[in-house]
């Protein structure tokens, strides 16, 4: 249980900065999601999930894993640097920053997957390789298949279908079976993730924000959950999730012809409400943007 998030990020930042020249790396997992694609953070993640951008050895991964402990080891601001390794190989280390109580998590992840479609990492200030939204669906699609248990991956699923274009489902689907299946021998389709999205799931995070809304974004959750489920099963040509499409399809059955109208007059969801204003607002912002 944490009690100082802002303590958490802070050390977040240290521990990236410290591990930007590991070349070999690339931060992914919900932290990447939540507090580098998003424009706001909408839960709190506390692990940093590192992938290998290439293929190596049992051998080879227990030396990045030497290297990077030596660069924490050398950061004076780090200590009590902790290592452990999992049956899988996956290497997780412990480190604690200054006087902080807020303990540091790393996962470095042992095994390599291809990326798909746009291969260009997120280059931020804090780390300069942070893996895109659609290579990102992509492992949290295959998490949702493996955690059962939790929330978390719908979660961010959810988000992330936000931020992207419509999807050809057909490709997804090819992307998905190919990045995973010679290093997990595991075939990930469209049956194996209707099964997951039928699960009910247990709301193990801790969601940021107005807790006024917490109740509506966790339906409009769980509405995306059988959505997407009903979606799967109708095979279409793309998947498109995005606040724009559920705007328009809205629009349309409730004969509105202005967003404002639907909005007003027949949204009951406060969260949806409150994010496609946001949406229309930065689109309008940037239509009337004067020009420099």
């Amino acid at each position: 249980m944490r009690n100082n998030w802002n303590e958490v990020y802070a050390n977040q930042k240290v521990v990236l900065k410290t591990l930007a020249v590991v070349d070999e790396i690339f931060l992914a997992g919900g932290t990447a999601v939540q507090c580098y694609l998003l424009k706001k953070k909408y839960r709190e993640s506390e692990d940093l999930d590192f992938f290998i951008d290439h293929e190596m050895s049992s051998k080879e991964s227990s030396k990045l894993a030497r290297k990077i402990i030596a660069l924490l080891t050398k950061n004076e601001q780090l200590h009590t640097i902790r290592h452990k390794k999992s049956e899988d190989g996956t290497a997780r280390i412990f480190c604690s920053v200054g006087d902080s109580l807020e303990v540091i998590k790393i996962e470095l992840l042992n095994f390599t997957a291809d990326r798909f479609t746009d291969l260009d990492f997120l280059v931020h200030e804090d780390f300069p390789r942070i893996e895109n939204p659609y290579n990102l669906l992509l492992y949290k699609l295959k998490a949702l298949c493996d955690r059962t248990d939790t929330i978390k991956d719908l979660f961010d699923i959810y988000f992330l279908f936000k931020i992207l274009k419509p999807i050809n489902l057909k490709q997804m689907l090819l992307d998905l079976e190919f990045k995973f299946l010679e290093t997990t021998a595991y075939v990930y389709d469209s049956e194996r993730i209707i099964n997951a999205l039928n699960i009910a799931r247990r709301w193990d995070i801790t969601l940021t924000d107005d807790s006024k809304i917490h109740h509506a974004m966790k339906e409009a959750i769980i509405q995306f959950q059988n959505d997407f489920a009903s979606t799967l099963l109708l095979a279409p040509k793309e998947l498109d999730f995005s606040y724009e499409s559920y705007l328009n399809q809205k629009m349309q059955e409730n004969a509105c012809e202005k967003a404002e109208d639907y909005l007003s007059f027949f949204e009951a969801n406060m969260f949806l409400e409150r994010e496609i204003k946001d949406i229309l607002f930065t689109i309008n912002s940037q239509y009337y943007m004067p020009n420099s």
